[in-house]
């Protein structure tokens, strides 16, 4: 059930025919060849082969008529002999004839025939004829030389084509005039310039057709491979791990990396990155590159050199006398009992070193100062607390002061101590917190009649404060009950935590007492039209008489005043009942006019 490919050896050719040849033409030639599988298979073939021309003439086959044909016959004698696992067999022997019918204006034979000998007869057991030609799909492809091409160099095409009888080439070089293309099998091309191109090849076999593009690089020069080192660190600490990697260019794909210590290899060292943690002061670092890219001048580079610097840890001691306890900022740690400590510290060099503490403490059980105060600790911005030392002596406050009591108005962190026996004693921090008092704000009141209307006073943020006119609390305003001329309201807003901010407006009170459709006669003064529509006039007085006028609306709102002046454009005025305010030198006049526009 095993299949095995073996090839026959021939020992002599087997001549099929000899040319030139006609009519009548005979010849005879021997051969033999040979098949073996050691210890398994062995066959030996010997053949007898007589060719004679026994006819002439026209040959009709699908493919054609042929006119000058002749007919070879050639008789064959084949005598076997085998064995098989080293048991030889009997010879066997075959006889067979070729009949063969050729025409010069083909290589191949038109017609062949063979018959084999069985029992003394001739019987056609296959025949072969020349039929029309059949094209197979093409498969374009090719290679060229030289692999890594630099500008000048001449690039030879080698053609790999299956199936191909006609070639189309295109060079992409169009700046090469009519040499960017070529009809050859295996052209060359010269290329003027570095860059890209993409060469393409067009394979044909009658009307089938197969197309290839293969970018072919054009170098101006080959380049060298390049490789830098560089260290995670410049300088480490004695046992430290220094970290190495690389950084290269035209490598390739695959790179080869070695490390070298001081010159000599680093066994296993092979990767593009190291690290050590035994290397000495002075030690030199280097690697070397082989670049897998094939295209370059040269595959080796070698790196920069790194000299390594180690830093060298360091000791140290300090003498301290405490009182109690000490906390050491070394390491952290609070100790209440005399004796030698030790940290490990970095020194300026980042090493590791070992400190000493050489430490006294002196047990004091002193009482501890205790402040009280006269009034809460938390209050608002403008007042203040006293606090009291139960210790009076020998005392220093944390604001410096050494008086028994201090008065404190502002946010702080409080203590007093004292010194016993070289002990520093110190109550507890008693903290004061003082709140800023809250700044409301109050719209401004314009000036208003003494027959407006009263009004909510709720013009001061935040909300939920106390409005106070001239002094009185109040909660709306009514100008009828007010004093005529200038008023003063005040907001007061106290917050969450009791705390107040005061602010204060004023306005006036106006006289706006009059008659409904009279003027005060002090002088022959009247407003004409009255209703009005577009604009009113003031007759009577001069223009130049006239200080200014002042409209007022039915609430009393200041809402126009005009200077030196007897006629008012009253036609953007809205319907409705106002008060003009005539004023001269002399005196004041009030009139109630009415705009229906």
């Amino acid at each position: 059930s095993t299949s095995i490919s073996i090839k026959n050896t021939f020992n002599t050719p087997d001549i099929l025919y000899k040319f030139p040849m006609n009519f009548g033409y005979i010849d005879s030639s021997n051969s033999s060849y040979s098949t073996n599988i050691p210890n398994v298979y062995f066959r030996n073939t010997e053949l007898k082969r007589v060719n004679r021309v026994i006819g002439s003439g026209t040959v009709i086959t699908p493919h054609g008529t042929f006119t000058n044909a002749l007919k070879l016959e050639s008789t064959v004698t084949q005598i076997d002999s085998f064995s098989i696992n080293g048991v030889g067999y009997p010879t066997t022997t075959i006889v067979y004839k070729e009949l063969k019918w050729l025409d010069p204006s083909k290589k191949y034979p038109l017609l062949i025939v063979r018959k084999d000998q069985i029992n003394a007869v001739f019987v056609a057991s296959s025949i072969e004829y020349l039929a029309d030609k059949i094209y197979y799909q093409p498969t374009a492809l090719f290679a060229y030389y030289p692999v890594c091409p630099i500008i000048g160099d001449t690039i030879q095409f080698q053609n790999l084509s299956l199936n191909s009888e006609e070639f189309s080439w295109n060079f992409d070089d169009a700046s090469s005039g009519v040499s960017n293309t070529s009809l050859l099998q295996n052209p060359s091309h010269i290329y003027a310039g570095e860059g890209t191109f993409n060469v393409q090849l067009i394979s044909n076999n009658g009307n089938l057709a197969d197309t290839i593009i293969i970018p072919v690089f054009i170098n101006e020069n080959l380049d060298s491979p390049t490789i830098t080192i560089s260290a995670s660190q410049n300088s480490v600490c004695s046992g430290d791990t220094i970290y190495f990697s690389t950084a290269i260019i035209n490598g390739g794909t695959f790179p080869t990396y070695q490390w070298k210590l001081n010159g000599n290899n680093i066994i296993g060292a092979d990767s593009s990155s190291f690290f050590s943690s035994n290397l000495s002061e002075g030690d030199s670092i280097t690697c070397q590159l082989i670049s897998s890219n094939v295209c370059l001048n040269s595959l080796i580079d070698t790196s920069n050199v790194f000299v390594v610097s180690i830093n060298e840890a360091t000791t140290g001691s300090e003498t301290i006398v405490a009182c109690n306890s000490y906390f050491w900022s070394a390491n952290s740690q609070t100790y209440t009992t005399s004796g030698v400590y030790y940290a490990t510290l970095e020194n300026a060099a980042t090493c590791d070193s070992i400190v000493t503490l050489n430490l006294t403490i002196n047990i004091e059980n002193a009482p501890l100062p205790i402040i009280t105060a006269t009034g809460s600790l938390e209050f608002c911005e403008g007042d203040d607390v006293t606090l009291i030392s139960d210790i009076t002596s020998g005392i220093t406050w944390s604001t410096g002061e050494t008086t028994p009591s201090i008065l404190v108005s502002s946010s702080e962190s409080i203590f007093v101590s004292y010194t016993q026996n070289t002990c520093l004693v110190s109550s507890a921090v008693t903290e004061v917190i003082v709140n800023a008092n809250p700044i409301p704000t109050l719209t401004a009141i314009s000036d208003v009649c003494d027959t407006s209307a009263a009004f909510t006073l709720n013009q001061g943020l935040p909300a939920g404060g106390i409005y106070s006119l001239n002094g009185l609390p109040i909660v709306s305003f009514d100008p009828s009950n007010a004093v005529l001329g200038q008023n003063i309201i005040t907001y007061n807003f106290t917050d969450v935590k009791s705390c107040s901010g005061t602010i204060s407006t004023s306005f006036d009170v106006i006289d706006c007492t009059i008659e409904v459709g009279l003027v005060e006669i002090e002088k022959l003064i009247s407003v004409f039209p009255n209703p009005a529509r577009n604009f009113i006039k003031i007759n009577g007085i001069s223009q130049s008489e006239i200080e200014n006028l002042i409209i007022f609306d039915c609430t009393g709102n200041k809402i126009a005043e005009f200077k030196q002046t007897n006629q008012i454009d009253i036609s953007n005025y809205s319907n409705g009942i106002y008060l003009l305010k005539i004023k001269t030198s002399d005196f004041e006049n009030n009139v109630k006019v009415i705009i229906q526009n």
